[in-house]
């Protein structure tokens, strides 16, 4: 009998101390993040997923529309967000972001406009925009134009090619994967407008789990480890990204 209680002491300890699941809430963003053969994918999801096994954390990735994930980690619902960042309430954000969005204007293919020179060009006319996302505060409040909004960005990509919308605010990444993807009749303009990077966005009542994954993230800035999938995805490194567009950071 003493022998037994020892062994159910043993398994009530060891499960108390078990490892905790950790929900993280990804959107179709690709390719970032995305679905593939029922898995979550990406360059976002390889990142964290990489941060997750070195730092020993049980992350689980779950997949639903992007202003249902925000919702759901807000609330304390979902454990994480995937992609998130300082302008979502109530996470904690590493200091070190990894994931870059480098916000442009697109344009059609045979549009006049040849380079962004600032929000006035496009007085009086449509610019699409996916609902939801975090724009600068200048686009936000500026009246010269009247906004659309549209769900994902492979729509406002496809009704700027399709439809008499005059620009569509979106990422250079993922624009110019989906645009390559579709072969879609539209171009960016340079320069970029903003860069603001994200992470994921860890539920404040979660501070031991994300301090392991910061600390787990610098390590693998330090060790080349960010630079190699940044290599992989963007084709250079993460510093070098970095550098292209220091002059419009956030």
């Amino acid at each position: 009998m003493r022998l037994i209680a020892s062994i159910l002491m043993i398994v009530t300890c060891t499960m108390s101390f078990a490892q905790q699941q950790i929900t993280a809430c990804y959107a179709e963003w690709y390719p970032y993040s995305y679905q593939e053969n029922g898995q979550a994918s990406g360059f976002s999801i390889e990142i964290y997923k990489a941060v997750a096994k070195r730092s020993n954390l049980d992350i689980v990735f779950i997949h639903k529309p992007w202003e249902r994930c925000k919702i759901d980690v807000t609330s304390g619902d979902v454990d994480a967000l995937v992609d998130g960042g300082l302008s979502v309430s109530n996470t904690l954000n590493a200091k070190r972001r990894p994931v870059p969005w480098v916000m442009v204007m697109w344009v059609k293919e045979k549009s006049l406009y040849q380079t962004f020179e600032g929000y006035s060009q496009f007085d009086g006319k449509i610019i699409m925009y996916v609902r939801g996302y975090a724009y600068p505060d200048e686009f936000v409040q500026y009246k010269g134009f009247e906004k659309l909004d549209t769900t994902t960005d492979i729509q406002g990509l496809k009704v700027l090619e399709s439809r008499s919308v005059d620009a569509f605010f979106g990422d250079i990444v993922s624009s110019t994967s989906l645009v390559e993807k579709h072969s879609l009749k539209v171009r960016p303009l340079s320069p970029a407008i903003k860069i603001r990077m994200l992470t994921l966005s860890f539920h404040q009542t979660l501070y031991k789990e994300h301090k392991r994954f910061e600390a787990a993230l610098e390590e693998m800035y330090q060790d080349g480890s960010i630079d190699a999938i940044y290599q992989k995805y963007l084709g250079v490194s993460y510093q070098t990204f970095m550098n292209k567009y220091s002059h419009v950071f956030e």
